[in-house]
């Protein structure tokens, strides 16, 4: 915190005071005299303003009997103090006093910027814990325009912006707010880079997307606070993976949504066209035994769907003695590869004889095990009917479905677990480790001056170091150690059943790791990084995760103050 001090005092003191500033080579002390003009009558704070300057922190006026009866100075003055000399005081207790002065007011120098520095830290912590959390309820939201608005909530909520435009990319269209400035349209399509800023360069324009393919552009302007404008930035780079994943999910879950409606839509049609056509259709599972009947095979057999659980037994009951063995014959023959096509004869309830004919196959879904599909239809003389049948593979829309799970809970640069999986697993842990009294360490990881990584090599550098760092931990570590993405280039690392001294073992053997790992660029040259580790182990006072957590935070920040690619335990 720059500033100020100065000596005030009579032009009688001037030359002697002055002397003595310059040989202690104070570069923040001035001397000023008050003028003889000024002495009498005595002036006023007015009189005195001009000799300060513009950068004055504190006032220290030496043995001015004129300006005893000023009182109290202006509250939009620094801080003034009166020192009385003794009469008959010689040049070595002046000099005494000064340099006590001087360092008092030093310290207070010190001590002020100390607080200012924990004020930063706390409100930058605070903004990218609040961020973090509001990213988490992020990726659970399901419909892409609830997750615009929650977008812009979250940059109104960090960053205070009177300007906020959403830009929505989908394949080859590209939808804009109507209110959007034809410069600010024109500079969106042309984003090839992660971010850029305005034409004012008051505000940013921030790239959501995964690898080459632009979800959206967002852009943000005029700030409340226009001094933390690249803090708010670096904030923004850093939660863009996750806003781009809540993207991705909810277009996800809206092809779910449609493939599941088309799909409804199929079977409802399938049973019409069934219905219709006095077609049905059954599967029998290889590996269970387990059967499935439709809806028009309980007709064509005469039993009620509520009455009957189906059956390979049922299905044999009807049919006549003469067909029985026949039928099933055929349908055991087609679990081993075979399919048939017979024709074969059952008796309803009333008593009446019906013809039936029968298909069957052996299909393969996937992994698992062989399915026979069969298809029957009345075929008696006297109701001749169209036949009309439908098998559906759903391995397409499981896959879907697996690959929507994996990636909730994925960090989809790194490949790591992502923070809300990870806080859930941590949870998990702290149970069971309180369950059964074992310990359980928490490792927090930061990557040492990973924005110069980006800013001389480029984003697509630091996503590779950020990789490479998840390959050192998980071939680092045992495979039920947990590593997670908490956000940028800050890891958490879950150590179940270590203790402090196994947590500071690993973080210590990780440590070294990361530093001799050495990254190839294509122009032939190489890079090199290195990490800060925090270790905290579960202690009874510990109320929840978060505070275990917080405690490896605490010890991460001070290994990056105690000189970064070091390992501190709190």
């Amino acid at each position: 915190m720059p500033g100020k001090l100065i000596l005030l005092c009579a032009q009688s003191l001037e030359a002697e005071v002055a002397a003595m500033a310059a040989a202690e080579a104070w570069p923040d002390v001035t001397v000023a005299a008050i003028p003889d003009h000024l002495s009498d009558p005595s002036p006023s704070w007015n009189d005195l303003r001009p000799l300060l300057g513009h950068d004055c922190t504190q006032v220290l006026i030496l043995d001015c009997a004129c300006l005893q009866g000023l009182g109290d100075a202006p509250a939009h003055w620094p801080p003034v103090r009166h020192v009385q000399l003794p009469a008959g005081f010689d040049r070595d207790y002046l000099r005494q006093c000064l340099a006590r002065w001087v360092a008092q007011w030093h310290l207070e120098q010190a001590q002020q910027l100390e607080k200012a520095c924990e004020h930063k830290y706390a409100r930058e912590l605070a903004d990218h814990q609040c961020a973090m959390d509001f990213l988490g309820r992020l990726t659970l939201l399901k419909d892409e325009r609830d997750t615009i608005t929650a977008i812009a909530e979250l940059f109104q909520m960090l960053f205070a912006p009177q300007v906020f435009y959403y830009a929505c990319f989908e394949g080859d269209t590209v939808q804009c707010d109507e209110a959007l400035p034809p410069e600010l349209s024109q500079q969106i399509l042309a984003l090839k880079s992660d971010w850029a800023w305005t034409a004012s360069h008051t505000g940013f324009l921030l790239r959501i997307g995964k690898a080459h393919a632009t979800q959206g552009v967002v852009v943000v302007d005029q700030f409340e606070f226009p001094e933390y404008r690249d803090h708010y930035l670096n904030l923004a780079l850093s939660f863009a993976g996750v806003i781009s994943l809540a993207i991705d999910n909810a277009r996800t879950y809206r092809r779910i949504m449609e493939a599941e409606e088309a799909l409804r839509k199929s079977e409802r049609s399938l049973k019409i066209a069934q219905s219709m056509a006095h077609l049905g259709h059954w599967e029998l599972d290889v590996g269970s035994g387990d059967i499935r009947w439709s809806d028009e095979t309980y007709r064509i057999l005469g039993y009620e769907p509520d009455q009957q659980p189906p059956s390979f037994d049922a299905l044999l009951q009807v049919i006549t003695p003469d067909d029985r063995e026949r039928v099933a014959q055929h349908i055991l023959s087609a679990q081993e590869g075979s399919g048939f096509d017979i024709e074969f004869r059952i008796i309803l309830p009333d008593g009446r004889v019906r013809v039936l004919h029968g298909m069957g196959e052996v299909i393969l879904l996937g992994n698992q095990l062989p399915q026979v599909i069969g298809a029957i239809r009345d075929i008696t003389p006297s109701t001749r009917t169209q036949l009309l049948g439908v098998v559906q593979d759903i391995t397409e829309q499981k896959e879907l479905q697996w690959k929507l799970e994996r990636e909730a809970r994925t960090d989809p640069l790194t490949g790591c677990i992502n923070r809300r999986h990870f806080l859930e697993l941590a949870e998990h842990e702290l149970a069971r480790a309180r369950r059964y009294g074992e310990p359980l360490s928490v490792l927090m990881l930061d990557l040492d001056h990973f924005k110069l990584i980006n800013d001389q090599h480029g984003h697509p550098v630091g996503d590779v170091v950020l990789q490479r760092l998840v390959q050192i931990c998980q071939a680092s570590l045992r495979a039920e150690d947990a590593v997670g993405r908490l956000g940028g280039e800050e890891f958490a690392i879950l150590l179940p059943e270590s203790s402090i001294q196994e947590a500071q073992e690993a973080a210590e053997r990780l440590c070294l790791a990361i530093a001799a790992t050495e990254i190839s660029l294509n122009e032939g040259s190489s890079i090199h990084f290195t990490a800060s580790i925090g270790v905290a182990t579960l202690a009874r006072e510990d109320a929840d995760i978060h505070t275990l957590i917080g405690r490896a935070d605490k010890a991460l920040y001070e290994a990056k103050h105690a000189g970064r690619n070091r390992v501190v335990v709190l």
